[in-house]
């Protein structure tokens, strides 16, 4: 009877928070890994994103062996000089091919979400002047000149994403994850979760 007693005084333990399906994840991360392919393509072509998006013309370009096998040495010379002003664009490179070895990582843009991955950029959009001015204030004035544009790109949209209500943590962690697979420079993910983190410091973006 006691132990029928101890039972019932007990209290129930807290059911734990439910985690959104494994499917819901892989497509969330795909649409952002398309978004930045996006991002970037507007940088180098000089050309907003989300005209790129509608472009069926430049549909090829996002299956291109530099995005696809994300070759390290492919970007190099695609720097996005953050003391530039925001009206000013990359050009493509000439004779930016793939060199060295590949660092090569699963290509997940196939399971993306046209839809979620529009919402984005339009997101991005309406907040891009504000963002490019965070990145040139928040950004080592040393890196900024040799930061990789696809980088660049990561930034703009998990800052983004920020104000959308993604939690800090799973913003950098997914930023430094793209920014391994992509980026034409070492070690440059330690500034794009530096930049991410001190945004969400300095700014006040109440994530998540």
């Amino acid at each position: 009877m006691a132990a029928l007693l101890c039972l019932a005084a007990a209290p129930a333990a807290a059911a734990p928070p439910r985690a959104p399906p494994p499917a819901i994840l892989r497509i969330a991360r795909a649409t952002r890994e398309l978004s930045c392919t996006f991002l970037y393509a507007g940088l180098v072509r000089a050309a907003p994103p989300l005209s790129l998006f509608d472009d069926e013309a430049h549909a090829d370009f996002f299956a291109s062996p530099s995005l696809a096998l994300r070759l390290h040495e492919a970007a190099k010379e695609r720097a996005w000089p953050a003391a530039l002003p925001a009206t000013r664009r990359l050009a493509e490179p000439p004779g930016a091919v793939p060199v060295g070895e590949a660092r090569s990582a699963e290509d997940r843009r196939g399971g993306a979400s046209l839809a979620m991955c529009r919402q984005q950029l339009r997101a991005v959009a309406a907040r891009r002047d504000e963002l490019e001015e965070a990145i040139v204030h928040l950004l080592d004035p040393k890196v900024a000149p040799h930061f990789p544009a696809f980088d660049y790109a990561i930034l703009l949209l998990f800052m983004s994403e920020l104000h959308e209500g993604m939690q800090l943590p799973v913003a950098c962690s997914e930023a430094v994850d793209l920014s391994l697979a992509y980026s034409g420079m070492d070690e440059t993910y330690r500034y794009v979760n530096g930049v991410l983190a001190a945004y969400a410091r300095e700014y006040k973006v109440k994530a998540g």
